[in-house]
C-alpha cells in the first residue's frame, strides 16, 4: 500500500493515507486489544516514515471519520473505492497493482519510488553490526500463527551452511523480532553455530530491522517474515523462497517488473499442502555458482 503511495507522489500526486482504528473481536490464538493497538500505531510511525511529508498526510481515524471522507464531494480520487467503501479488504491487490504501475515507469521514476540504502540511514541503530554484513530474515511465531512460514531447523542448518560458504568474509544478521531473535539464537547455540549476529542486539524496531536489513550486502529470505518486502521493494541483491499467494509472475524468472540480475525469487509451495519439505531445502542456494562473495 505505502508502495501504491510512493508511486502516486512520484507523479506528482498528493497522498493522504488513512488508518482507521476501531474495536475489534478477540478470538483465541490472534493478538488481543492491546497488540492490535501497538501494531496499529506502528503502521502509522512506518507510513510517516516511509511518505515525503511534504507531499503526504497520515491520519489515524475513526469509522464514522471514514464515512465522511469518503462520502464528501471532492476533487480526490479514493484509490479502490468500492473496496473501501464497503470495507473489503485489498492488500491482496497491491502486489500486483504496484507491479504493473512500475512496468511503465523509467528507472529513474522506479528509483525514486523504491526503497534506497539512503532513506534508512537515520533509521540505522547507533551501535550498528560489524560490517560487511548479509541479512537473513527469520521468521517466528510464539502463538503458532502460520507455523509453517517458520524456519524449521534443518532449513536453519542449510541456509546458515550456504550462506556462509557463499559469503565467507562477512558477518551474518538474522533479523527477526524479539521472540525471534531469542529462538533462532537458541537454536544456532543447539547446532554449535557461533557467528550469528542478530538484529535485536542492535535494532528496538521494524523500522531499524529494516535499516539493517538494506544495508547489508545481500538479503536471503526462506518461506516466511514481513522483511522480505524491503528486500523486494528495493536495487539489493536477495534471493527469497517462499509461495505466492495473489501475487502473480512477472515472467517465467522474475516475480517484480524491476527486478534485477542480482535478485532472485524461488517459488515454493504453501506450506499447508506440502507434507515433505526436505525437498524444496536442497533448493537453497541451488542456483549459486559456488563463485565466493
Amino acid at each position: 500500500m505505502l508502495a501504491i503511495a510512493r508511486y502516486i507522489i512520484s507523479q506528482g500526486g498528493f497522498t493522504a493515507f488513512y488508518i482507521v482504528d476501531t474495536d475489534y473481536l478477540h478470538v483465541d490464538g490472534q493478538m488481543d486489544q492491546d497488540e492490535i493497538s501497538y501494531f496499529i500505531s506502528d503502521i502509522v510511525h512506518i507510513a510517516e516514515a516511509m511518505l515525503d511529508p511534504e507531499v503526504s498526510s497520515v491520519c489515524l481515524i475513526s469509522p464514522e471519520t471514514l464515512s465522511k471522507v469518503v462520502d464528501t464531494p471532492s476533487n480526490e480520487f479514493l484509490l479502490f473505492d468500492d473496496f473501501t467503501r464497503n470495507r473489503r479488504p485489498f492488500f491482496r491487490d497491491c502486489f500486483n497493482v504496484f507491479n504493473n504501475l512500475m512496468a511503465n515507469s523509467p528507472d529513474a521514476v522506479q528509483d525514486r519510488v523504491l526503497f534506497s540504502p539512503d532513506e534508512f540511514k537515520c533509521r540505522l541503530p547507533e551501535s550498528s553490526c560489524a560490517t560487511p554484513y548479509v541479512s537473513w530474515a527469520c521468521r517466528y511465531s510464539l502463538k503458532g500463527t502460520d507455523f509453517g512460514r517458520q524456519t524449521m531447523r534443518d532449513e536453519f542448518l542449510k541456509s546458515y551452511t550456504y550462506l556462509r560458504n557463499r559469503f565467507p568474509n562477512h558477518n551474518i544478521l538474522v533479523v527477526s523480532d524479539s521472540l525471534g531473535c531469542q529462538h533462532y539464537s537458541s537454536l544456532a547455540t543447539d547446532l554449535q553455530i557461533k557467528d550469528l549476529l542478530f538484529s535485536k542486539d542492535y535494532s528496538p524496531d521494524f523500522l531499524g530491522d529494516a535499516a539493517l536489513t538494506i544495508h547489508g550486502d545481500f538479503f536471503f529470505w526462506y518461506r516466511g517474515g514481513g522483511m522480505s518486502v524491503i528486500a523486494l521493494l528495493s536495487r539489493m541483491p536477495y534471493e527469497c523462497h517462499g509461495p505466492l499467494m495473489n501475487e502473480t509472475m512477472w515472467d517465467k524468472r522474475r516475480l517484480t517488473s524491476w527486478q534485477g540480475k542480482s535478485q532472485e525469487w524461488i517459488v515454493l509451495e504453501k506450506h499447508q499442502f506440502v507434507d515433505d519439505r526436505s525437498r524444496e531445502t536442497e533448493n537453497i542456494g541451488l542456483s549459486w555458482n559456488g563463485v565466493e562473495e
